[in-house]
Formats: C-alpha cells, sequence, structure tokens
C-alpha cells in the first residue's frame, strides 16, 4: 500500500489555500464588498427602529406612571438604562453612515473633529449601556448579598448620584479624545 505523507500534503493545501483569492476558494460575489453594505444596514436600522420605538414606549410609561416614576430605586435604574439604549441607538446612525456609505467616509476623512466627535459619541452610548447594566447588577448584588440593609443603602438619592457620576464620568472619560489627538 501505498502510504500518503500527510504532512506535506496539509502544508501544500495551507499554502495553497493562504494564497488563492475569493474566486479560486468558492466565495462569488465578494469581488465588490459594498454590494452587501445595504443588507446591512437595512438590518441594522430595522433594529435600531424597533429599539427606539420600544424604548420611548419605556420612557413614557416611566413618565406617566407615579407608580414608577415616585417608586422603588430600580426603577430609576431601569429608567436610566432605557435612556442609554435610545442614546445608543441614535449616536449608531452616524456611525453607520460614515463607515457603510461613500459620502460618508469622503465627509468624514476630511473633517478632524466632527471624526472625533462621531467616534467619542458612540464611545459614550455604548459605554452608558454596559456602566447602566453594572448598575443594575450593583443594586441586586445588594439586595441578595445584604437583604436587610438594602432598603437603607439603596435610596432614590444614591441611585440618582450613581447615574449622575457614571454618566459624567463616561463623558469626561470619551472627551478626552479632543484633548489626547
Amino acid at each position: 500500500m501505498d502510504e500518503v505523507n500527510t504532512d506535506s500534503a496539509s502544508a501544500d493545501w495551507t499554502e495553497e489555500m493562504s494564497t488563492a483569492g475569493p474566486a479560486e476558494l468558492g466565495a462569488g460575489g465578494t469581488d465588490d464588498l459594498r454590494s452587501w453594505h445595504k443588507w446591512i444596514l437595512l438590518n441594522v436600522y430595522t433594529v435600531l427602529i424597533v429599539g427606539i420605538v420600544l424604548n420611548v414606549i419605556v420612557a413614557a410609561a416611566y413618565m406617566k406612571s407615579s407608580l414608577l416614576s415616585q417608586g422603588k430605586p430600580v426603577h430609576q435604574l431601569i429608567f436610566n438604562m432605557t435612556i442609554s439604549d435610545i442614546v445608543s441607538c441614535l449616536t449608531c446612525q452616524s456611525f453607520l453612515i460614515f463607515l457603510f456609505t461613500d459620502v460618508g467616509q469622503q465627509y468624514i476623512t476630511t473633517r478632524k473633529y466632527q471624526c472625533i466627535a462621531s467616534v467619542a459619541g458612540t464611545h459614550v452610548a455604548f459605554d452608558s449601556t454596559m456602566a447602566g447594566l453594572l448598575l443594575i447588577s450593583c443594586e441586586r448584588l445588594i439586595a441578595i448579598a445584604f437583604p436587610l440593609q438594602h432598603m437603607h443603602r439603596v435610596t432614590r438619592t444614591t441611585c440618582r448620584i450613581a447615574i449622575l457620576s457614571m454618566w459624567t464620568y463616561l463623558i469626561i472619560k470619551n472627551g478626552m479624545m479632543f484633548f489626547w489627538n
């Protein structure tokens, strides 16, 4: 029986695949990568529109209901999360336009401060979502670890201070991009 040297065969195959172009690999339609940008934008805009509509409904319910707006501190954290999601959906628009359209790329490459503002705004928006989740997680941790002290430690005032501190920190942190560039 003939023995096949698998090491040399795999090395040849690896070298072939690393130097092969999209057409040789059977990935048809990848010559023009801009052809699929419209589908990405369509999917993302669908998610963004649904996200904005649902978060506006939650914000309206929070503001209309005295039980929610005057209620427990966790409701303030949930409202903060709603606002940060709305901000994320809105600031994501400029980032997508600058990234996925020719006109947006031409516009943003010639304007330094608009580019920095777009990136900083996107970072603030997405960081605020993560920080909002962190605040809710901390509140739940205190509720589970210290159930008797939760009512006295987590008040409406401490939640407002935490939310205000979070937004201030995120704006200052991401505003540094203007000074460090």
